[in-house]
């Protein structure tokens, strides 16, 4: 809304005033914030989002606060083989039973490639690893083109606030790493 007061020769005094419809204009500012902080194929929150959000949950409140990575095995595989069409639908029905099974609290990101993290707050390390084993399960009942999907995982913990969680992440990517050597469906 802009509004003028002008004064006539005569004296009056007029009030005009103009009505614009930004409507577009801000829903083009939202969508752009959505794809800047979301994955474009998922629609799950990306690394740049939790790079500028990460200190947020970095509280004692959420202690102990958990970090799992989750990798889908033979995604390059099924993009050579198969193409990148076939490499989404299986990023899709990986981030759709990521999303069933992640708590209320939890918030799900996919990292880069075949990569997805799970920030858990207030989640101790059994419950991590029955989690863990809920997914592995689920995705073993899940095939594309005749494969059945595999998971390899990764997961850390922290309960004080002097361990950054740049130091969990690098723990979570290590059992991430180690996990792939050791299952032979990867």
């Amino acid at each position: 809304l802009t509004t003028s007061l002008f004064q006539e020769d005569d004296g009056k005094t007029i009030l005009m005033g103009s009505v614009i419809d930004i409507t577009e204009r801000k829903n083009a500012e939202l969508n752009l914030i959505y794809q800047t902080y979301h994955d474009p194929l998922t629609g799950l929150y990306n690394r740049r989002y939790f790079e500028e959000h990460r200190s947020d949950f970095d509280n004692p409140n959420n202690y102990p606060l958990s970090i799992t990575l989750i990798s889908i095995n033979g995604l390059p595989l099924f993009n050579e083989v198969f193409g990148f069409k076939v490499g989404d639908e299986v990023m899709l029905k990986g981030a759709e039973l990521l999303k069933q099974g992640v708590h209320q609290d939890d918030l799900l990101y996919r990292m880069d490639g075949d990569k997805f993290m799970i920030l858990h707050p207030k989640q101790t390390v059994s419950e991590a690893n029955k989690m863990i084993r809920s997914y592995r399960e689920a995705f073993s009942k899940i095939s594309v083109e005749n494969i059945v999907l595999s998971i390899s995982c990764g997961h850390a913990s922290k309960n004080k606030a002097h361990v950054e969680i740049e130091k969990l992440l690098t723990i979570a990517s290590d059992n991430l790493k180690r996990d792939k050597l050791t299952d032979k469906s990867s």
